[in-house]
Formats: structure tokens, C-alpha cells, sequence
């Protein structure tokens, strides 16, 4: 974290509420491997942040779940993402057989 936002509150309070913060809210860095400064964080909704999340596993069975669910026609790309928080890039991977084998 940036000196400035540990060493005194009220400048983190000052970008927060300059920044779109709003209750419910969650500090998010842009780039996950840079630090939390003002440059590279943000306000998201859970739901944004969990997108971001490392590590999540998918297992064999829940990959072929997600081409049947897509195959159905009744969800898109993003609808399988959030439902299985990943990225639509990772679902689009799977529907096209580009990994997951």
C-alpha cells in the first residue's frame, strides 16, 4: 500500500470518496500484481472483484456442465461467468474446446 494512504487516513477517506466509492463497495487493484496506490485502484462491486479472483478450480464434470448449459442456448458467455465466477474468456475457452479437453 502507497506510504501516503497508511501513514493518514484521511487522504485514502479523501480518493476514496473522490473515486466512486459507495457503500457496498470494494477497493480493487487494476493490475493484481502492482500495488494498491491511486494509479491502479478502483471501486468495484463484489461481483467485479470476484471475476479477478486466482485460483479458482474447475474440475472435468464442471466443464462439461458449462458446454451443455451453453449448448442449451439459454445462457450467453457472460451468464456462464457469473454463475461460475470466471472470466468470459475462460468460458469461451471451454465452449470451443480450447482447453479442458
Amino acid at each position: 500500500m502507497c506510504p501516503e494512504w497508511t501513514n493518514d487516513y484521511t487522504i485514502f477517506r479523501d480518493w476514496s470518496l473522490n473515486n466512486g466509492y459507495q457503500e457496498g463497495l470494494e477497493i480493487d487493484r487494476e493490475n493484481t500484481n502492482d500495488n494498491y496506490e491511486p494509479s491502479n485502484c478502483r471501486w468495484v462491486t463484489r461481483k467485479e472483484n470476484t471475476r479477478k479472483t486466482r485460483g479458482i478450480k474447475l474440475t472435468l464434470v464442471m466443464t462439461n456442465e458449462i458446454r451443455e448449459l451453453y449448448a442449451t442456448g439459454n445462457y450467453t458467455q457472460q451468464e456462464l461467468a457469473d454463475k461460475y465466477t470466471i472470466s468470459r474468456r475462460t468460458i469461451n475457452f471451454i465452449i470451443n474446446n480450447k482447453q479442458w479437453r
